[in-house]
């Protein structure tokens, strides 16, 4: 039956890839719309302590440039040279850093399209349904896209999506070992945490895998032999950089043993999140019940995953292509990092910030993958129609909340907007911009407002 659907349809099942549209069309006229420029949080310490000390000459590009580099963390680089780019030729029109990141998300989610329909050779209808639940979580609509910084990071996460499809062309032998490599070495430099946090994870399928194919276990130990030359180099001329968080990770793992439910309501709490924001399910709920239907609607989303890799994994279909293992547990792995470093910030529900949304949502991008590529029996239709339903409900859901409130959003920035100009340094401002506390922000403005790079303050 494989054989006959894959030569009657051809090239002609690329069409199906269409079905993305919907979900992309919607995600990306949001984020157009509530896009202001208008710094919101870091962008303002970067100002402050980076970029115009630079200008003034008070620090060399390099210093610059580094100057967010933690060890075995966060780098920014690119974010900081775009930064720079921005200010230096465009006068500080930093909606760039939208538009850059939501390029990356329509460039991520073409890429998982495309690796969709290429192992969706069995039936259209769980192709079809496959690729709704991979577009629910490429273009999962959430409260983050006015903050300028996490739309750019969207670039990270492109970087990882690339990466890990090329492991799993190694894992399928069709991509040299120095090739792997390079690409490993691109990922650290560019992909931030999240580049990272991807080749932890090809490090830890390479071991396994190196049980029964040795060729993986040479990879592994080349791969952790350029992450240590990569850390050595850094270590020997930036050092261990700037400290990341309040709590060490050895804290934070004992109060994680000492509240295990506590591990297991984030978890639940992370298969939530990408489905239906926070704000938007306290929005249809209320308070009273908001926790209780984030567990129950996270229990459903990893119910379903857990059985759609089930029946992925008993059809062989590995032999396709492992890149819906290989999403499920990146997206797992970029949970338990965040919970392992941030619990005792924001305790179980630390995941109500918006900004961890495109991290967790992996898990229904390799659930969508793995839906794509089964064979249809009556079991895989029922949990191919159950799961399409459930993440197009939440999509429609989150959508239409997103659209009825981006009015108060617009609003919110006009504010901003007008007392950036009148008075930066007046408690009002930081009652809505947080980093502004205490006139934060008035040395900023008056700088980049006698240098001419206020483009983010124009209409």
């Amino acid at each position: 039956m494989q054989t006959s659907y894959a030569s009657n349809l051809g090239a002609k099942r690329y069409i199906f890839g269409f079905v993305v549209l919907p979900f992309a069309v919607a995600t990306m006229m949001h984020a157009l719309r509530v896009t202001s420029g208008i710094p919101l949080a870091d962008e303002w310490r970067w100002f402050a302590d980076l970029l115009i000390p630079y200008f003034k000459g008070e620090i060399s590009f390099v210093r610059y440039l580094t100057g967010e580099y933690s060890l075995l963390s966060h780098t920014h680089f690119p974010a900081l040279g775009l930064l720079y780019l921005t200010c230096a030729r465009w006068s500080c029109s930093l909606a760039v850093f939208t538009y850059v990141g939501l390029a990356a998300m329509l460039i991520g989610g073409g890429v998982l399209t495309l690796q969709a329909v290429r192992a969706g050779q069995r039936s259209i209808a769980m192709l079809l349904c496959g690729l709704t639940v991979l577009a629910a979580g490429c273009f999962c609509i959430t409260n983050d896209f006015p903050w300028l910084l996490v739309v750019f990071e969207y670039v990270y996460s492109l970087v990882a999506i690339c990466y890990l499809c090329f492991v799993d062309r190694y894992l399928h032998a069709r991509l040299p070992l120095p090739s792997l490599l390079i690409l490993t070495a691109i990922t650290i430099l560019c992909g931030d945490t999240v580049g990272l946090a991807a080749v932890i994870l090809s490090v830890a399928v390479f071991v396994v895998g190196g049980v029964r194919q040795p060729r993986l276990l040479k990879a592994a130990i080349l791969i952790m032999l350029v992450c240590l030359v990569l850390a050595a180099l850094a270590l020997g001329t930036l050092g261990t950089g700037v400290p990341v968080g309040v709590h060490s990770r050895s804290e934070t793992l004992a109060a994680l043993f000492a509240n295990p439910c506590d591990l297991l309501a984030s978890l639940l709490h992370a298969f939530a999140q990408p489905l239906l924001d926070r704000v938007v399910l306290e929005s249809l709920v209320g308070q009273r019940h908001l926790r209780l239907a984030q567990a129950v609607l996270g229990a459903v989303g990893l119910g379903l995953t857990a059985m759609v890799l089930v029946a992925w994994w008993r059809q062989k279909n590995a032999k396709i292509t492992h890149l819906p293992v290989l999403f499920v547990l990146f997206g797992l792995l970029m949970w338990l990092l965040i919970i392992t470093s941030r619990y005792l910030d924001g305790g179980p529900y630390l995941m109500d910030a918006q900004r961890y949304v495109r991290n967790l949502a992996f898990v229904y991008v390799g659930a969508g993958l793995a839906l794509a590529s089964l064979a249809p029996t009556r079991l895989t239709r029922s949990m191919a129609i159950a799961f399409s339903t459930f993440v197009t409900t939440s999509f429609v859901l989150a959508a239409v909340y997103q659209y009825r409130n981006a009015p108060y959003v617009l609003s919110y920035f006009e504010n901003v907007r007008a007392l950036l100009l009148s008075n930066p340094g007046g408690t009002e401002l930081s009652s809505v911009i947080e980093r502004c506390t205490g006139g934060y922000c008035a040395p900023t403005v008056e700088y980049l407002r006698g240098h001419g790079m206020t483009a983010f303050l124009q209409r």
